[in-house]
């Protein structure tokens, strides 16, 4: 499926000025030529650098030894300390990628490790939707109940504080209502009837969830979503209300059937 962090990059920092491209599919076996490219970007969770990414880096600093390269995502805001050790990148962003990889490429005087502050949910409403072209996205053969489908996001992070989590620390942020409006009827244009929506919880709230609702209803797209067992059990009528507005699966993470232990985790 689309991932989205790279995506949310490429348009904001073409909206500032920059152009940018994306690999998608990057290949340390055959290193496409990158001499044109004045900084290269890597975004990777942890078990994608250790299954292939971290090669991928050192080969291509080998490679291009005089270019900068900065490595953001989930790996890069929860292990820094090892991939400042492993001395390849120019820049580590740990955080929120938009701002911090702006002042990167506008060459301002930065630490090698950026402690990149969480975009408020005021910085995410201003920020342009993300790139999404018809031609990029048709490489990604992914389906819901026989529909195509793509990846969207309604909000960042989790409101939860389970103690398994690396991102237990961060806030939840949100975009608004209006702004998933926007991005839904720029997917459906694309031609795209489905979506999988990656927030960690999507039904936050009763109210919230009714207004994400009436919104897929409007624009006809069926969805799957991860949800949370405390919200639904509160509020077992927003199933229903999901249901009739196109929702086909929700995704639960349960973790144990004992009161003791999802204690002992801070997920009672």
């Amino acid at each position: 499926m689309p991932f989205l962090g790279p995506l949310y990059l490429k348009s904001f920092l073409e909206s500032k000025g920059h152009k940018i491209d994306i690999d998608d599919s990057p290949d340390p076996n055959n290193i496409p030529d990158l001499e044109k490219y004045d900084f290269i970007g890597v975004s990777s969770t942890t078990p994608q650098y250790y299954s292939g990414g971290k090669v991928f880096a050192k080969t291509v600093k080998e490679k291009y030894p005089h270019k900068k390269m900065i490595i953001g995502g989930a790996h890069a805001r929860n292990y820094y300390q090892e991939l400042l050790e492993e001395n390849i990148f120019s820049h580590i962003v740990a955080g929120d990628g938009e701002f911090a990889f702006l002042d990167i490429l506008e060459r301002k005087d930065l630490p090698l490790v950026i402690n990149a502050e969480q975009l408020t949910s005021e910085q995410m409403e201003n920020l342009p939707l993300p790139w999404r072209d018809k031609e990029f996205l048709s490489k990604y053969v992914y389906f819901i109940e026989g529909k195509r489908a793509t990846t969207v996001m309604a909000s960042r992070y989790c409101p939860m504080r389970c103690k398994f989590c690396e991102e237990r620390d961060c806030k939840l942020t949100l975009y608004s209502p209006e702004k998933l409006d926007k991005e839904l009827e720029q997917i459906k244009k694309l031609g795209f009837e489905a979506v999988m929506f990656y927030d960690d919880i999507l039904p936050l709230s009763k109210e919230r969830t009714e207004k994400i609702c009436v919104i897929t209803k409007k624009h006809g797209i069926i969805f799957r979503c991860n949800g949370h067992v405390r919200t639904i059990s509160q509020h077992p009528e927003i199933l229903k209300i999901m249901k009739d507005s196109g929702c086909v699966e929700v995704c639960l993470g349960i973790e144990s059937s004992d009161q003791r232990i999802l204690n002992i985790v801070d997920k009672g």
